[in-house]
């Protein structure tokens, strides 16, 4: 405890939220208001360290979720030592403050790790029975464990999370050494044993061995109060890492009111312009696609858009398309980052970034990461597509950017 307060005094003079001679004691004995200013100010500025920049992976912001996460378990350590009522009681505030930070930050990362296991199933056909009665089962499953009532949840997100590092340790591997900033370090040896006992865990069905009947019995006893204060609207992070649980539950949540209004596309797909939206992929009526897809989010309830970011529009977007039958890739690999989606139709590949701030943003990134250039040797021409999102009316921008590129294989 002693060389880790050391540590973090030594960080918060270095960025000036704390005098050169001061301690965390002192500094929390200044008014609160004074005390969350200061800190709410180098949270800005480490977020914005983080932020992606041009020739950087895209996903540098899961750091600043680290560095938050490292704070909060400090200032639990640090409250629970002290006896003095007035520092006891303002860095519990605080904790509170840094919890829903971290809950806003990570809820996306988790969002999409439901929208990874979602992507892994390939439909052919985009009218059949079996999207529905997955989708029905999905959320009735979903439902079941929000409220507690599952008894393999643990195992089952686990087995998950083992899949989803071992098909992007790679690139897992490469953000750490992409990033030097002071105590992050990784160990590639030891990565690649790690990523060697996790095949095996997994080939060999070892997690029954660590995963009891016992051990779910007592993350259900966690799990359940935060579930319950999460519905009914309540964050209360009493225990040190209930943060990571609230920020799953509100994924998950994120994801079922994602699959309930897919589910009405899906129930009602045969009435659907599902030629109409391929067609105007096809003859690249962009105009007319994004207002189509306007119609699907300007059917969603508000109540359960109202914790939007990009991600929830992402996937809201990619979800629709898969299940229409689109030939749709998201978060597709390059050297240089990711490139949010990627659509084929017979004649195009569209290179596809989603933004909230700007159409034109978004098109830059593609540019200045030269997203394109994976595809020139395919026989289509591409199409580069930014597309922005409008948080006031919860939709898609008319205002897109669009550029296309004559493939060299067709010169």
């Amino acid at each position: 405890m002693i060389e880790e307060k050391e540590n973090i005094e030594e960080i918060l003079k270095k960025h000036n939220v704390i005098g050169q001679n001061d301690t965390i004691e002192n500094f929390f004995l200044l008014p609160y208001d004074e005390i969350f200013k200061k800190l709410q100010t180098f949270f800005i500025s480490l977020r914005n360290y983080f932020k992606p920049i041009p020739e950087k992976q895209s996903d540098r912001l899961f750091f600043y979720v680290l560095y938050l996460i490292t704070f909060s378990d400090f200032f639990y350590a640090f409250q629970k030592s002290i006896d003095n009522y007035e520092i006891k009681t303002n860095a519990k505030r605080i904790i509170n403050d840094i919890n829903n930070l971290i809950i806003k930050e990570l809820s996306p990362y988790i969002l999409s790790f439901f929208n990874w296991d979602f992507n892994r199933r390939i439909w052919k056909k985009y009218n059949n029975g079996y999207k529905t009665e997955y989708i029905k089962s999905t959320i009735l499953e979903i439902d079941n464990e929000i409220k507690g009532n599952s008894e393999a949840a643990l195992k089952k997100y686990i087995e998950l999370f083992f899949e989803f590092i071992l098909e992007n340790l790679d690139k897992i591997l490469k953000d750490f050494h992409e990033i030097q900033h002071e105590s992050l370090i990784a160990k590639k040896n030891d990565a690649y044993k790690f990523r060697n006992d996790l095949s095996e865990i997994l080939e060999n069905n070892k997690l029954n061995e660590f995963i009891d009947s016992a051990l779910e019995n007592q993350f259900l006893d966690l799990y359940k109060p935060i579930a319950n204060s999460f519905i009914e609207g309540i964050i209360k992070s009493n225990g040190r890492f209930d943060y990571l649980l609230y920020s799953f539950i509100d994924a998950q949540s994120q994801y079922k009111n994602l699959l309930e209004n897919q589910l009405k596309i899906t129930e009602n797909i045969d009435d659907l312009p599902i030629a109409d939206l391929k067609n105007a992929l096809s003859k690249k009526e962009i105009k007319y696609f994004i207002n189509k897809l306007n119609t699907y989010f300007a059917s969603v309830p508000n109540v359960l858009i109202k914790n939007t970011n990009e991600a929830f529009y992402h996937i809201f977007i990619h979800i629709i398309l898969k299940l229409l039958g689109c030939d749709i890739q998201s978060e597709v690999q390059t050297n240089v980052g990711r490139i949010d989606a990627v659509l084929k139709t017979n004649n195009y590949i569209y290179v596809i970034e989603f933004k909230i701030s700007s159409a034109q943003k978004a098109m830059k990134q593609i540019e200045d990461r030269k997203y394109s250039q994976q595809f020139e040797m395919q026989n289509k021409e591409i199409l580069l597509l930014g597309i922005s999102f409008d948080n006031n009316t919860m939709t898609i921008d008319e205002n897109y950017e669009l550029k296309q590129i004559e493939n060299n294989k067709k010169r």
